[in-house]
């Protein structure tokens, strides 16, 4: 899967859902009434793991040396041919805005967070219109 096609297959999914994976204050790869935050919406049920919680997509080595459990969500994507830290940047703005906007205004704060990515990429960002 590109990068484009996970940048599609995320906004598809997020907006179906029209609301953030989050409960009691954290985003979640699983969350209340089946919603999944944008790495999450790229693992299927059989791979999910609860241990993926908490752990982000892809772990900057600029940043020191991770235990191998810190690990496991990138590994997860690298297994799979998936591109760890694109992912990661689209978690961050999942958990960004999702932690800093009144939730009656997710979905239109992400779009807007979301066409700045594409558009940097030159990706077609039409259904965030």
């Amino acid at each position: 899967m590109t990068d484009n096609e996970i940048f599609d297959t995320v906004v598809k999914g997020i907006l179906k859902q029209g609301k953030p994976s989050i409960l009691k204050g954290y985003c979640k790869y699983r969350g209340p009434d089946n919603t999944k935050c944008a790495a999450g919406l790229l693992i299927s049920d059989d791979d999910y793991s609860s241990e993926f919680e908490e752990k982000a997509a892809w772990c900057n080595p600029e940043y020191g040396s991770y235990k191998d459990s810190e690990l496991i969500v990138q590994r997860f994507f690298e297994s799979k041919g998936l591109n760890a830290r694109f992912i990661n940047r689209l978690q961050i703005i999942h958990d960004d805005v999702a932690m800093n906007s009144n939730q009656n205004y997710f979905i239109e704060d992400w779009k807007s967070e979301m066409r700045k990515l594409g558009n940097e990429l030159g990706f077609n960002t039409d259904l965030l219109c």
